[in-house]
């Protein structure tokens, strides 16, 4: 426990460092607009700052959780089989009065100790502990992932640095592979897997045996990672971190609303026609009759126009007329951008 307790507040200046400078990104890009993606699709639009907030609040919670759990690590000195037979036997208790022998020792070194033990120390405090580090890395492997789509060829949103040396690929020159963000991913991978063993030894035979022993030798490989996944991000180079040199390129997220925008905002259509009181079904005639038209560059207020007109469908037309004007501005602005 004191040595876990050690380990975490060593991570703790990284893990401020890297929330904080992925902080500093989401408020200076907090209205850079860009599409949203869901399933690989475009979606809405939205901006640079609440595509990463998500991730940096799980930052944010990841840190307090793993604090938390950290100032509640514990451990014992209750004898091999928790009952302070030894300590009894040489008069221990009454020579410590109302504060045990084992409490006065483990404050010493700032580690809790439990109501009770056996040969072991309750398997529950260390396992929370872990298991919050296994929720920040795959924050962070989150992370990595995000941006590693976000570098595709026919996005390319985001852009990792390209070091001098640095070969792209080991057959294909021209390409800059996400290498760091690739690996960010992985390293989560290998914590996730590491926990099993962590699991593995919440059970034990007359919470005595040792066979969890072997295991729990590897359970620091879990802290070691993490920190090397926070040491990946904040690796220097020209006075800034790894993470501080990712560039956001938001001429081509502009160019790509331009390009794909129009059809997102078939959602204002059909949100806009079921508030004006259209009572047939907005989602479907949105999707069949306004996308389509969409889809070929028309101006998303011209396209509902001329959909309704084809449709035939009174309703409809008192329904366009009657649109909220928030949605009417939106459309009628001609493209994505309008619903920022």
């Amino acid at each position: 426990a004191l040595m876990y307790g050690r380990a975490h507040a060593a991570l703790r200046p990284r893990i401020r460092a890297v929330s904080g400078e992925l902080a500093k990104k989401v408020r200076a890009h907090a209205r850079d607009p860009k599409l949203a993606r869901t399933h690989g699709q475009h979606a809405v639009t939205i901006t640079f700052g609440p595509e990463f907030a998500p991730v940096l609040e799980r930052l944010v919670k990841g840190a307090r959780r793993m604090d938390a759990c950290a100032s509640g690590l514990v451990g014992k000195i209750s004898g091999p089989v928790g009952t302070y037979s030894g300590q009894r036997a040489i008069g221990l208790p009454e020579k410590c009065g109302a504060i045990s022998f084992e409490r006065r020792v483990l404050k010493k070194i700032g580690v809790w100790s439990e109501a009770c033990s056996t040969q072991l120390v309750l398997p529950e405090a260390l396992a929370e502990y872990l298991h919050a580090c296994v929720l920040f890395s795959a924050a962070l492997g989150q992370l990595g992932r995000d941006c590693r789509h976000l570098m595709r060829s026919e996005i390319g949103e985001v852009s990792e640095e390209f070091r001098s040396g640095q070969v792209g690929s080991s057959a294909m020159p021209h390409k800059r592979n996400p290498k760091t963000f690739e690996q960010l991913e992985g390293v989560s991978r290998l914590v996730k897997n590491e926990y099993a063993n962590v699991l593995d030894t919440l059970i034990s035979e007359h919470s005595r045996d040792l066979v969890g022993s072997s295991m729990m030798r590897m359970f620091p490989v879990i802290v070691i990672l993490l920190a090397h996944q926070l040491e990946m991000l904040l690796a220097p180079k020209d006075g800034l971190t790894f993470l501080e040199r990712v560039r956001f390129d938001t001429l081509r997220a502009r160019h790509l609303l331009d390009v794909h925008g129009a059809p997102t905002l078939a959602e204002t259509i059909y949100c806009g026609l079921a508030a004006a009181g259209y009572a047939g079904d907005a989602h479907r005639f949105a999707g069949e009759k306004v996308v389509p038209l969409l889809n070929t560059g028309m101006n998303p207020w011209q396209a509902l126009i001329q959909a309704v007109h084809l449709a035939r469908d009174p309703d409809l037309f008192h329904a366009l007329h009657a649109m909220p004007a928030d949605a009417r501005v939106i459309l009628q602005g001609g493209g994505a951008f309008a619903c920022l």
